[in-house]
């Protein structure tokens, strides 16, 4: 029974349906009237009796004939795209938040490292900067054995026949007349050598018993005669000096350097011979100098303005080249110049000024600079400058040494 009167029920319905969209034929129309009239309950009845009435029939078909089906139809479209577009927009807007929220994350973290790197590197470089040359300092060793400390005292001294001059230069006195003609006698004396020493980051000079001045840069050894009577006028340099040699035809002046021998009358020349480094550079300002291999081989000479290099390690012979001279004595005049210098050459002159131990990646040395810098600048602003050329390095100081990498 209950299943009757559902399919009744629904095909019923179906007829309505149809009934309502005008699709109903004359037949259905009557099937559907005797289904109303089966209906028990007398509201619905009633109901039902409204809808088929012809006035209501004819009230819904000019209804609908004012409906444009296909204008409504595309309303309710663009309202269901508006509220799709209104989805899709809130999810875009949800999505745009989560990636700014990563960003802001992101950019907070990096801000932080950022800070913390550029922090750490002010504070290697605000100790770097408190590097500093030592000045005109130097330690006299004595032929007897003592040693002085040369600038610390800026009066004079027990030295014999040498006077220290302020703080920055010692001055020996030329021997009496019998000394000075000792150098004839059958038995002439042994003469007396003193050192002078150098540190890092120190200059000091000297005028030599003939009046040769000499200027001896940072960490040299210069070993030189205290009297005027000996027939050869000799020192010996480990490192670097600047020579204005006293002239005197009767007695040569000769320096030994690096494994070269340079003989002299009077002249102004620059000698380069430190022992990292490979060659031994000789530069002329001023009259003629012979420079010799002590291994043997052949001597060259140089005129003015030309420098020569002799290659200790090897036995490639002296090579000689025009060079600006006011490059080789940069250092005498305050400054640092350098010329197509690898990174580590560059270190090299800086640590010995200024007193630092030094490493450098390998792969800096494919770079080459060219520049000046005032020999008495902060060390801190030089590396940055060298640092800024868009080498990638990067800059380390962990109190002794400075890397480079």
């Amino acid at each position: 029974m209950l299943v009757g009167n559902i399919i009744s029920f629904v095909k019923t319905a179906v007829l309505l349906g149809r009934f309502f969209v005008s699709k109903t034929s004359v037949h259905e129309r009557e099937q559907l009237k005797l289904r109303l009239k089966e209906w028990n309950r007398a509201h619905k009845a009633s109901l039902f009796e409204r809808i088929l009435d012809e006035d209501e029939l004819e009230s819904r078909r000019k209804i609908r004939m004012r409906c444009d089906v296909d204008k409504a139809w595309n309303e309710v479209q663009t309202r269901l795209d508006a509220r799709r577009n209104k989805t899709r927009l809130r999810r875009c807007l949800f999505k745009l938040e989560s990636v700014a929220a990563i960003l802001v994350v992101m950019l907070l973290a990096g801000g932080i490292l950022y800070d913390a790197h550029v922090g750490r590197q002010k504070r290697i470089m605000a100790r770097i900067a408190q590097i500093r040359p030592g000045g005109a300092q130097a330690t006299l060793y004595l032929a007897d054995g003592e040693y002085v400390e040369l600038g610390t005292v800026d009066s004079l001294s027990d030295l014999g026949s040498a006077r220290i001059n302020g703080e920055n230069s010692l001055t020996y006195q030329s021997g009496s007349a019998a000394e000075s003609s000792g150098r004839h006698a059958s038995e002439p004396e042994e003469e007396i050598y003193n050192t002078l020493i150098t540190p890092r980051g120190c200059t000091y000079d000297v005028t030599l018993a003939d009046g040769t001045r000499v200027w001896v840069n940072a960490a040299s050894r210069l070993r030189f005669f205290t009297t005027n009577r000996a027939a050869e006028r000799f020192v010996t340099l480990e490192g670097e000096a600047y020579f204005e040699v006293a002239h005197d035809p009767e007695r040569p002046f000769v320096v030994e350097s690096g494994g070269q021998r340079i003989r002299v009358l009077g002249t102004h020349f620059n000698v380069k011979a430190y022992d990292a480094h490979p060659v031994v550079y000789t530069t002329l300002v001023e009259g003629s100098v012979e420079v010799t291999p002590q291994s043997g081989g052949e001597s060259v000479h140089l005129v003015p303005g030309e420098q020569a290099a002799y290659h200790r390690q090897s036995d490639r012979p002296i090579e000689v080249a025009r060079v600006d001279p006011m490059s080789a004595l940069a250092w005498r005049s305050g400054t640092f110049i350098f010329s197509h210098a690898t990174t580590s050459e560059i270190l090299e002159e800086l640590s010995r000024w200024y007193c630092f131990e030094y490493e450098v990646a390998p792969y800096l040395d494919r770079f080459r600079f060219t520049g000046q810098f005032p020999r008495f600048g902060e060390l801190d602003r030089i590396l940055e400058i060298i640092a800024s050329t868009g080498t990638g390095m990067k800059i380390d100081y962990d109190g002794e040494r400075i890397t480079l990498k």
